[in-house]
């Protein structure tokens, strides 16, 4: 499978995203390979030029005289950029009805028309999916959090839990009422969900650590 040329762009705009840190052109290319996309370097470099024009990609600090690293700016799943179909046409509100989201900003893309919590403000394309520093404040394994106050609820997080083998952040995902846990989640291929591309939960990491030392 060769990529055509308007998807240059996108497809490096992914591969920057998957939290592997700030990358060489050379090692962009090697891995869109090994998933099936050709690209020479001429391609390759003619496509990050025209991205950080646009503002989208920048050369990372760590770069030098003989080796550039290239970072994304507005990682998908931010303020700025749709995590479904990656537009940088979004527009963030303060969600005022009740429920779960009460007071909360939650970003739309007004081209696939997705809705999702927003990452934190400096969260970097390389930490795309290591868990935060600290938990989220609406997580749902905070103490009072609303969850553990509804012993249905609570029971349904636990059951999650043990199907997924842990619980994974919800910022940054695409919410979805088609689905059973309400976010869409990464799939593989076969339906099944895709850890490996899921950001663990602060919080639930906080609880397991607690319950280990007691």
């Amino acid at each position: 499978m060769t990529a055509s040329a308007p998807n240059f762009s996108r497809l490096l705009i992914q591969v920057l995203s998957t939290g592997m840190g700030p990358a060489t052109t050379c090692y962009l290319r090697g891995h869109l390979r090994r998933q099936g996309h050709q690209l020479t370097s001429a391609q390759a470099r003619a496509a990050l030029r025209k991205l950080e024009a646009a503002g989208e990609v920048r050369r990372s600090p760590a770069s030098n005289a003989a080796s550039a690293l290239w970072e994304v700016v507005n990682l998908p799943g931010s303020a700025r950029r749709c995590p479904r179909c990656l537009s940088l046409r979004t527009h963030t509100v303060t969600f005022d009805q009740g429920g779960f989201y009460k007071g909360r900003q939650i970003t739309g893309c007004v081209d696939c028309r997705s809705l999702w919590e927003p990452l934190p403000e400096g969260y970097r394309a390389f930490e795309a999916q290591w868990p935060f520093e600290k938990p989220c404040d609406n997580c749902a394994f905070r103490k009072g959090s609303p969850e553990q106050s509804d012993p249905e609820t609570w029971a349904q997080v636990m059951a999650n839990v043990k199907a997924f083998a842990g619980f994974y952040c919800h910022k940054g995902v695409p919410l979805s009422k088609g689905d059973d846990v309400g976010f869409a989640y990464p799939k593989k291929p076969d339906g099944t969900y895709d850890a490996r591309a899921m950001r663990t939960c602060r919080g639930y990491l906080n609880a397991m650590g607690k319950e280990l030392k007691s």
